[in-house]
């Protein structure tokens, strides 16, 4: 719907709204893999290297990259988690560490967070404007690099995003069926009617589950 806003002239504005289930159906009905919304949560370490030297991305550093960060890996709809770079951080891991890509120490100063999938970023930011460096994406055993020359640091972020999706899409997308079809499926440990009603609900929740049918308790 539209809405016109304060001002001489005003200022008119635009939200759309979109039926999850019905978009879902046409994805399926074209014959197209799903990326459902049960993917894990990714560990970003990021390194920029200037004139100054190497230094983590943060809040306190680079506050307007931090958003950017955020904001191109919830384009792309992949959940992340930045490290607190507190006391425990900077004992585990130096940017110089980190800046290795591969370093011993990444895996173990990761373990706080309990996150299987680390990503981990090192830029440099050239004088003339632009940025040059390079993605390493960590699944347990796998790992996927990447390197980018771009004209700014936010391009250089989107090709982190874009590598970590289209790695991510390649094990978690779906291909569905509109054709359809029943699964059986057994359920311990629910001893009450909320953990019922709950099972119910999480599982009609599913992009790809159209309904729940109890066929005994």
């Amino acid at each position: 719907y539209y809405n016109k806003g304060p001002g001489v002239p005003p200022q008119t504005s635009v939200k759309l709204l979109f039926d999850g289930a019905y978009v879902t159906g046409l994805v399926v009905g074209a014959g197209a893999p799903i990326w459902t919304a049960n993917r894990p949560a990714v560990l970003v370490w990021l390194v920029i290297e200037d004139a100054a030297g190497r230094l983590f991305l943060n809040a306190a550093t680079a506050p307007a990259l931090m958003a950017a960060v955020q904001s191109e890996f919830a384009r792309r709809g992949v959940p992340i988690q930045l490290p607190l770079h507190d006391a425990a951080d900077s004992a585990a891991l130096t940017p110089d560490q980190a800046w290795n890509l591969d370093d011993p120490a990444l895996v173990p100063a990761s373990a706080r967070y309990q996150l299987r999938d680390i990503l981990v970023g090192r830029v440099s930011l050239l004088e003339g404007g632009g940025a040059t460096g390079e993605w390493s994406f960590l699944q347990g055993d796998n790992r996927v690099r990447r390197t980018s020359t771009v004209a700014s640091e936010e391009l250089f972020l989107r090709d982190g995003a874009a590598l970590v999706a289209e790695t991510m899409a390649a094990r978690y997308a779906v291909a569905a069926s509109s054709a359809g079809g029943n699964v059986t499926l057994a359920v311990s440990g629910v001893t009450t009617y909320a953990d019922y009603a709950a099972v119910i609900t999480w599982l009609e929740g599913l992009e790809l589950i159209e309904r729940a049918n109890v066929e005994s308790v």
